[in-house]
C-alpha cells in the first residue's frame, strides 16, 4: 500500500517554488477499487504485490485486511487520515481522504529502490487513469513538508 500512495505522489504532485502540491486522495472506495483491479491482472502483474482478498457486500469491492494495512501505515505516521463531513442531498455523509506524509514519502523512496519493477507497472496503470483519481492539493512548504529548517 505504501506503493501505491509513493507511486501517487510522485504522479499527482507538484512542485514550484518554495511550495509543493501534495494530493490527498479523497475516496477510500476508489483505492479499494484500484487495488482489486490491480490485484486481478494476474500473474507477471501486481498480482503478489495485492494480496488481498474482497466481498462487495458494501456495494464495492472490500477488504478488511487492506482496511487494515492502511490504518497500520495511519498509526505509523507513513499516512496522513483526515474525516470530512459533507452535505449532499440533505443527507450527511463522510469519507476518508489520505495523504502521504513526509516520513512516508523517505521511508516509500527507500522501499522502492527494492520493488522498481512493480513501481514502474504501478506507474504505467495510474498514468493510464490519472483523469479519474479523486484527488485534492494540499500547499506546503517544502521544507517543513521535507523537515528540514528554513
Amino acid at each position: 500500500m505504501l506503493l501505491l500512495f509513493y507511486t501517487l505522489q510522485n504522479l499527482l504532485s507538484e512542485r514550484y517554488g518554495e511550495k509543493i502540491l501534495v494530493p490527498r486522495i479523497r475516496n477510500i472506495t476508489w483505492l479499494y477499487r484500484t487495488v482489486a483491479r490491480l490485484k486481478d491482472q494476474g500473474p507477471g502483474g501486481l498480482f503478489g504485490l495485492f494480496d488481498y482478498s474482497f466481498h462487495t457486500e458494501y456495494g464495492f469491492p472490500y477488504s478488511e485486511r487492506l482496511f487494515e494495512d492502511i490504518q497500520i501505515l495511519v498509526a505509523n505516521g507513513m499516512i496522513y487520515q483526515d474525516q470530512r463531513h459533507y452535505e449532499m442531498e440533505g443527507r450527511w455523509l463522510q469519507r476518508y481522504e489520505y495523504m502521504l506524509t513526509a516520513e512516508g514519502m523517505a521511508y516509500a523512496r527507500e522501499v522502492a529502490s527494492s520493488y522498481r519493477r512493480e513501481c514502474q507497472m504501478l506507474q504505467e496503470n495510474l498514468r493510464q487513469e490519472r483523469h479519474t483519481i479523486p484527488f485534492d492539493v494540499v500547499s506546503l512548504n517544502i521544507r517543513r513538508y521535507a523537515g528540514t529548517r528554513a
